[in-house]
C-alpha cells in the first residue's frame, strides 16, 4: 500500500492566520489548512499537498516571503516545515535544507 507524501508547515503568532492566507493566495502550493486553538497563541496547521514548481524556485519564493512577513519584534511570526522526520524552521533555516524538504513533495509514494 502506498503512503501520500505531505510536509506539515506550522504558523504561530498574533499574524498566524493572516500570514497563512496571504501564503497559500501565492499559489506555490497545493495544502489543506485549519486554525486550531491551542492556548493563548493562534495557531495554523497546514498539510502540504504538491507545489506548483520546482522544490528549488519554491524554495526561493517560500524564503522571499518569509522575510516579508518576519519581524523581529514583539509581533513575532513562527513558521516551521515538518516532513520524513525533519523539522525546519523558516528563520534559521537553509535554502539547501528547505529544498531537500520540499523534494519529499516530488519523491515516489511508498
Amino acid at each position: 500500500m502506498t503512503k501520500p507524501r505531505s510536509i506539515e508547515i506550522v504558523f504561530e503568532g498574533a499574524q498566524a492566520e493572516a500570514a497563512t492566507r496571504d501564503l497559500f493566495a501565492m499559489g506555490w502550493f497545493e495544502a489543506e489548512w485549519e486554525r486550531t486553538p491551542e492556548g493563548a497563541t493562534p495557531v495554523v496547521r497546514a498539510r502540504l499537498i504538491a507545489l506548483a514548481g520546482g522544490s528549488v524556485t519554491v524554495a526561493d519564493k517560500l524564503l522571499g516571503w518569509w522575510e516579508k512577513w518576519h519581524k523581529p519584534d514583539g509581533d513575532a511570526l513562527s513558521v516551521r516545515l515538518e516532513g520524513a522526520g525533519t523539522r525546519l524552521a523558516l528563520g534559521t533555516t537553509t535554502r539547501d535544507a528547505l529544498v531537500e524538504v520540499l523534494r519529499l513533495l516530488h519523491a515516489p509514494a511508498r
